[in-house]
């Protein structure tokens, strides 16, 4: 019983890192020359990627204004990084989040463009990389909030275990007295009637889910974490992951958390 509660838990905080680990970084420091460049903002790309950040909700600067607390603390920023993966006839690379000790805190899916013209190239590949880091919820909350907040968890978590354990306490029946009806005590959540049958077919990065009339209902991207993928969609913001030899699809819709298990043909 605790060790299924124990895992419910694993997983609920992983999905919860997955879409706000960046929350605890005030700033997104952008370059005004990247390393993989001559010149500065050359193919206009330091632009391009600062609008596309702060559409997101993000605040970004430059990395020649930074704001005063942010140089007084250069870990409440997080520094873009281009790690270039191009070839011949093939501009692509990712886009990181570096700390401020060169950790890399989020890297994104691999963009890529054939186009042989350098700023409609860098243009395709920055905005297809960038998919990323839509729908991440992104809120900056101070160290002291998340201090608060992981304490308040952490009275709700042991709340819960205790009423848990009560509904399993009242669910017990005398062995000694005959019954009619099986008392389930389980308290696992249940998924059989939520299951649904997908193939996988490979793409780049992942995977995409078809369903028995061949439609793609679901993209799986591949994250640095075996068995972890992140959900491509508009309008699904979670990840699949594989638990107990199933898989399933954690989603938030609405603010209320979701478990799915899936059947996957791989």
């Amino acid at each position: 019983m605790r060790r299924n509660l124990v895992l419910a838990f694993l997983v609920f905080s992983y999905a919860l890192a997955t879409n706000a680990q960046l929350n605890d970084y005030k700033y997104i420091i952008v370059p005004k020359r990247f390393d993989v460049f001559r010149t500065a903002n050359e193919y206009q790309t330091s632009v391009l990627i600062k609008h596309l950040f702060a559409n997101e909700g993000f605040t970004v600067v430059y990395d020649d204004a930074i704001p005063e607390d942010g140089i007084r603390d250069r870990c409440l920023g997080l520094t873009v990084g281009i790690n270039d993966e191009s070839a011949l006839f093939v501009t692509r690379f990712t886009l990181s989040l570096n700390d401020c000790e060169g950790n890399t805190v989020f890297n994104s899916v691999q963009g890529k463009s054939k186009e042989k013209e350098y700023k409609k190239a860098y243009r395709e590949t920055i905005t297809e990389a960038f998919e990323s880091y839509k729908g991440l919820n992104y809120a900056y909350q101070p160290k002291e909030a998340n201090e608060t907040k992981e304490k308040e968890e952490t009275k709700e978590e042991k709340a819960l275990t205790i009423s848990f354990e009560n509904d399993v306490k009242s669910l017990q029946v005398d062995n000694n007295k005959p019954e009619k009806t099986p008392i389930k005590t389980d308290l696992r959540p249940n998924t059989e009637n939520l299951t649904e049958t997908f193939k996988a077919q490979p793409i780049e990065n992942g995977f995409q889910l078809v369903d028995e009339s061949s439609k793609v209902k679901l993209k799986m991207v591949k994250t640095t974490i075996d068995n972890v993928y992140l959900v491509n969609d508009s309008e699904i913001n979670g990840m699949i992951y594989l638990k107990d030899g199933k898989w399933y699809l954690e989603s938030t819709t609405s603010g209320n958390k979701q478990v799915k298990e899936l059947d996957i043909k791989f």
